[in-house]
């Protein structure tokens, strides 16, 4: 897995939480932010050892707004 493969599995996770949370499963909620410690903790290693190309930067770089679009819309619905 590289690093961009992590960066769209969080992505992935974070989506399936927005759905969750949208559904009231809050249950699922606190598994899927689980599963994205563990993703975060294996990407951590991955950086370690592995650069992203400029062209790959700006990919992470939607991904990741992404990511906290699914996370500020999580919010909204938890409050």
């Amino acid at each position: 897995m590289n690093l961009l493969d992590h960066y769209l599995a969080i992505e992935a996770t974070s989506q399936k939480m927005l759905v969750s949370a949208q559904g009231g499963l809050w249950d699922e909620v606190v598994e899927c932010e689980a599963v994205c410690s563990l993703i975060i903790s294996k990407l951590r290693l991955q950086s370690e050892a592995e650069s992203l190309t400029p062209e790959a930067r700006k990919v992470k770089t939607r991904i990741m707004m992404r990511i906290l679009q699914n996370d500020a819309q999580i919010r909204c619905l938890a409050e």
